[in-house]
């Protein structure tokens, strides 16, 4: 029997290492433990290295990879059965290895460096949501949220015209640094470190898709649409900071994404961190009330956004229109495709997700105000 060569030996060992601690990670207490210790390390090692790189390189190797995979189907149905040269065939043969073995990597380190953390408990273990999201906890939390949000309105620097003077990227993820090591007493994991939000290349495609940012788990960087609005930029900034700290569900950074900001000395990051939570309780809110009569309805609503924040957000996506405007139009032609694809990927993150999608923000929110707010 032929003995296996160093190559093979290899694949079968990542391959069997990782489908093991996938198995392993049934147990949620070992995927805390895990993201606790080795997981700290490699996102603190690898966001400082990947910072060094002026633009993302996990964007990079995403287009090398569907390039790749693309050349391998090709090669493999059409070329190699096709081409007589021998030289030709075995080249072909090593870049196909070559790619397989990439393949098992890339598992493996989606393994390590998602999977695992993400099976794990609920911001780490030890919280319980007790409050009920009715319409009166609701309509207690959301006129809150829009209190702070007019408070904060009339803090915020501005310039001659009244407009909000937003700080920039840097100011930002320094500030939102200070906050989330400050919270690090009671989430251990915040205390690592915070590497730069890029631009993504392909920021049209994101706005097409609804996509503000996301966080590559294979190169530890964090990315953002260049073309949201600069209101939802610190908010959005610490939610892909918890992320890279360990905290995958989308509601468990949501809600360190809120504390972040709601703590920060900086009433522009306040600002931020209360309008993205007042989003998601006032579409909760909604699907209470829409079967009250106007009446009581209106009572329920008598706590309102004053026009300053209204105005506020609307100057803030006015200008990030613009800026598509201007900047976009390279990728017109995948905007049906972007479109159709989002439909159906939100609809299955959502389903896949389920109590912990963006929405799942609210009870924990709920949580939080017990005892400030409402007593149960």
């Amino acid at each position: 029997m032929k003995k296996l060569s160093l190559y093979w030996k290899l694949v079968i060992v990542i391959a069997i290492l990782t489908a093991a601690l996938n198995l392993i990670a049934i147990s949620a207490a070992f995927c805390d433990a895990y993201t606790d210790t080795l997981y700290s390390v490699i996102s603190d090692v690898g966001g400082r290295i990947t910072d060094f790189f002026p633009f993302i390189l996990g964007e990079l190797l995403m287009y090398l990879s569907a390039f790749a995979l693309v050349a391998a189907v090709i090669l493999a149905l059409l070329l190699i059965p096709l081409h007589k040269k021998e030289r030709f065939k075995k080249a072909t043969v090593h870049f196909l290895k070559g790619l397989l073995m990439y393949v098992v990597i890339i598992l493996f380190i989606y393994t390590v460096n998602w999977s695992i953390p993400f099976r794990g408990r609920l911001l780490g273990g030890g919280y319980e949501t007790t409050v009920d999201c009715d319409a009166v906890h609701l309509r207690a939390l959301r006129e809150y949220l829009i209190l702070k949000l007019n408070e904060e309105a009339k803090l915020v620097p501005r310039n001659d015209a009244g407009t909000v003077i937003w700080p920039d990227n840097e100011t930002v993820r320094e500030e939102i640094s200070i906050s989330m090591h400050r919270l690090s007493y009671r989430y251990p994991r915040l205390s690592g470190y915070y590497p730069k939000l890029k631009a993504a290349w392909c920021s049209e495609v994101l706005d097409y898709m609804f996509i503000a940012g996301y966080t590559y788990p294979y190169t530890m960087e964090l990315t953002w649409n260049r073309y949201i609005d600069r209101f939802d930029y610190p908010s959005l900034f610490a939610h892909e900071a918890s992320h890279h700290q360990g905290y995958y569900k989308e509601n468990e950074a949501n809600y360190l994404s809120f504390l972040a900001c709601t703590t920060s000395e900086d009433p522009t990051l306040r600002y931020s961190g209360y309008y993205d939570a007042y989003y998601y309780v006032n579409k909760a809110y909604a699907s209470y009330v829409n079967n009250l009569d106007e009446e009581t309805k209106n009572s329920y609503e008598s706590i309102k956004l004053s026009d300053t924040v209204l105005r506020d957000k609307a100057e803030s996506l006015a200008a990030a229109q613009a800026e598509f405007d201007e900047r976009a139009g390279a990728f017109d032609f995948l905007k049906s495709a972007a479109e159709q694809t989002a439909d159906v990927g939100w609809e299955t993150q959502g389903e896949v997700l389920g109590s912990n999608s963006y929405d799942g923000v609210v009870p924990l929110l709920l949580e939080h105000f017990k005892g400030t707010l409402y007593e149960q």
